[in-house]
């Protein structure tokens, strides 16, 4: 697996733009991303100001947003996640945010659909869970990065990442998004704390495990079971709680070590000065 070490956390799955789609593939709020006259990307906006999309597009020159018939230069990228591979752009287009609803249960061989030309279309089913990011199996061809998928009631339930293997995509659940949508303002006045460690997924059970430190806290072989009132089962449970108690002026974590569970305590983002 590829370990892609953003100060301290390992991605598990390689991510790759798909296929570029015309413009009839299209979200609720109806924004695309073009680059050379071809759409590269989509996304949601979580709020009035606010759109997500896939990181790649930052290996684009001069790409630009589109909706409906008009072309949008004016944005800003104000945040990266490395882990989750969202990008946070900034803009003025009109158009409300996605609604993104708190709970929505998957069972397995659930049809799937993406919005094109205004109606619904079926594209596979929810194969399950793996590691906190749901699993699209299709035979459709022309999918392209962040393409937001819908369940048989049209809601909203996540967006296409990349390919996995076979017919299987990776797609961000919604409640993962949810929790950027609710927490983007502390995410960017407090970000995450720097750990300054390499963690790896444990594919069959939970935690992570640390496997290289450059620090006194922490050590190799660590397994990170819980931060604060959270448990730790996978990489985007671990991302989102860091960003979650991050506006903390300590954070405790506990680890499994040789002689059992320990408590380390990191400096949180909270500056009480402020």
């Amino acid at each position: 697996m590829k370990k892609l070490v953003f100060s301290f956390v390992v991605s598990f799955f390689l991510l790759s733009v798909l296929y570029p789609e015309d413009n009839s593939y299209n979200n609720k709020c109806k924004i695309s991303i073009y680059h050379n006259y071809r759409k590269i990307a989509s996304g949601i906006k979580i709020t009035e100001s606010i759109f997500v999309t896939k990181d790649s597009i930052l290996n684009y020159n001069n790409f630009y947003l589109k909706r409906n018939n008009n072309i949008f230069y004016n944005y800003e990228v104000i945040y990266v996640d490395r882990v989750s591979g969202l990008a946070f752009l900034k803009v003025d287009i009109p158009g409300k945010s996605e609604e993104l609803k708190k709970n929505i249960e998957l069972d397995e061989d659930d049809p799937l659909f993406i919005l094109k030309n205004n109606k619904y279309h079926k594209i596979g089913t929810y194969a399950k869970k793996i590691k906190g990011y749901g699993l699209l199996n299709t035979n459709y061809k022309k999918l392209y990065v962040t393409m937001p998928l819908y369940n048989t009631k049209k809601d909203f339930i996540g967006l296409i990442l990349g390919y996995f293997q076979k017919n299987h995509y990776l797609f961000l659940k919604n409640n993962v998004l949810k929790f950027y949508q609710k927490n983007i303002k502390s995410i960017l006045n407090h970000g995450k704390p720097n750990l300054n460690i390499i963690v790896s997924e444990m594919w069959h059970r939970n935690g992570i495990k640390v496997i290289k430190s450059f620090n006194n806290k922490f050590k190799k072989g660590d397994i990170i079971v819980r931060i604060e009132e959270s448990d730790i089962n996978n990489v985007l449970d671990f991302n989102m709680s860091l960003y979650q108690y991050n506006n903390r002026s300590s954070i405790e974590l506990i680890v499994k070590r040789k002689k059992g569970l320990e408590k380390i305590n990191i400096r949180g983002g909270y500056d009480e000065k402020r």
